[in-house]
């Protein structure tokens, strides 16, 4: 009797679904409207079920698909992940993720604007800093900026902050500067952004140790 009843309980446990990985989510893409450029730009990902090993598929206005694995995926986490991608005309862009278990995400469109319509940052310095409870200052040169430009740092975790008052300062057409505090280590990424329904910069890295 013990034998037919541990021979039950296995044919039950074969029959019984396996729980797979839940299927990898796109929340958000930072920066949101990242200018259309022939150069590559960092982007962050956003979401959720990202497994170690995915790929990531950007599909252009056209319908060549860019593939994007390996090395190519920085700073990865469950929930975050960043990746340089090349917009490199204006129009609508599809993400999509697939892990190794073979779980696809929904296509999550990315509107690339015209690169005359962005600010560009071309660097900030410094690049590397030790973390600190304290403000540090960064210089941002590029073009583009105004009085009214919206800067947003991103953390490692994906996550945006968007500076304001006394934290941009001494902004020109061609420079500004920045203040925030800056205790996490990883990599950062900042981006400018002018009103009125302008596109975005591309992200530059600033890496904390």
């Amino acid at each position: 009797m013990k034998r037919a009843l541990a021979l039950t309980l296995l044919a039950i446990a074969m029959a019984s679904p396996v729980a797979a990985f839940p299927s990898p989510r796109i929340f958000n893409v930072s920066p949101p409207s990242p200018a259309s450029s022939p150069s590559a730009q960092i982007v962050t990902v956003t979401g959720m079920g990202f497994l170690p090993g995915l790929a990531l598929d950007v599909t252009a206005p056209d319908g060549e698909v860019q593939n994007y694995k390996g090395a190519a995926i920085q700073a990865a986490r469950n929930m975050s992940f960043q990746v340089s991608v090349t917009f490199a005309t204006t129009g609508t862009y599809t993400l999509t993720i697939t892990n190794p278990d073979g779980g696809t995400s929904e296509p999550f469109a990315v509107q690339a604007g015209p690169v005359n319509d962005a600010p560009v940052v071309d660097r900030i310095t410094p690049d590397t800093i030790t973390r600190s409870a304290s403000t540090q200052t960064f210089r941002v040169d590029g073009k583009g900026y105004s009085a009214s430009s919206i800067v947003t740092v991103i953390d490692p975790t994906g996550a945006g902050t968007t500076l304001s008052g006394t934290q941009v300062t001494n902004v020109t057409p061609t420079s500004m500067q920045l203040h925030f505090i800056v205790n996490t280590r990883g990599d950062f990424s900042v981006t400018v952004t002018n009103p009125g329904g302008g596109a975005t910069s591309n992200a530059v890295k600033i890496t904390v140790k």
